[in-house]
């Protein structure tokens, strides 16, 4: 009798333990959020080139046409990583075509924005602006069901477009892709857009204007960032030109802080 109840134990703890697994790669694999709020677990989620999405249920394989969802997030698919190995040996041509691939496969399913952002940094890699950009412009005004899955490869998007912009000294172009960068809630790309902005200012000479944005990376961040040294470099400089005292005070906060005096050429 208590080999049949050990058995039955041992029984009914493997069964939980494998809803659990299951449970864990429906979740893993992704889900669907629907317009109405419900949310369903899946451990297959593919879509049609119009949005349709397909699901795997306990009923089988259902569609849901794409007027009644929200968003959908998979679980990253292994071909990212491939192409990510690409670009990392600098095969940029090719990682520029799987990319592109990647987006048309994936538009619909959480990763469209990651891999327009892979083609697009691949694009640049290879001085191929013009290109990259044709894919950049129609992204700014990208409406994302899920903004806080997409926002890391968005915001990837408009620091590359920057860069162009800075490249080609389009320096008026790149005002709004800034305020983008600045306020998207990634301190680092926060602190490099402010140092952007500021250089800008200050080879305009308006000094003033430039400390203002300068100065936000330094009250804002600590010194785990990796742009607000740099920061509190060219706001010592930028109040020399108006606040000699003020000037000090902050270049003494440079040496305490980063134990560092030395100033960057700007002119």
């Amino acid at each position: 009798m208590d080999t049949v109840k050990s058995v039955a134990i041992k029984f009914i703890a493997i069964l939980f333990l494998w809803m659990l697994i299951s449970a864990g790669f429906a979740a893993d694999a992704g889900y669907i959020m629907l317009k109405s709020g419900k949310k369903l677990l899946s451990a297959e989620i593919s879509s049609d080139s119009s949005g349709n999405i397909f699901y795997l249920s306990d009923d089988g394989k259902l569609v849901i046409p794409k007027d009644m969802v929200d968003y959908v997030i998979i679980k990253k698919p292994a071909a990212f990583l491939e192409v990510e190995q690409l670009f990392k040996q600098e095969k940029y041509d090719d990682a520029a075509v799987r990319y592109a691939g990647l987006a048309k496969k994936y538009r619909f399913l959480g990763w469209y924005a990651c891999a327009l952002g892979g083609q697009i940094a691949a694009l640049h890699r290879q001085e191929k602006n013009s290109e990259a950009e044709k894919i950049i412009k129609p992204l700014l005004s990208y409406k994302s069901g899920c903004i806080e899955h997409e926002r890391p490869f968005l915001l990837n998007i408009y620091r590359i477009y920057a860069e162009i912009l800075l490249y080609e000294q389009r320096y008026d172009a790149i005002v709004p892709v800034i305020y983008r960068l600045k306020r998207g809630g990634d301190s680092e790309l926060s602190a490099w857009a402010f140092n952007v902005s500021g250089k800008q200012l200050l080879r305009q000479k308006q000094y003033r204007e430039a400390a203002r944005e300068f100065i936000q990376p330094v009250l804002l961040y600590d010194r785990k960032n990796r742009h607000r040294r740099e920061s509190l470099q060219f706001l010592v400089i930028s109040l020399a030109e108006f606040d000699k005292k003020l000037s000090n005070f902050y270049l003494n906060r440079l040496k305490k802080e980063y134990n560092d005096s030395i100033l960057p050429s700007y002119r």
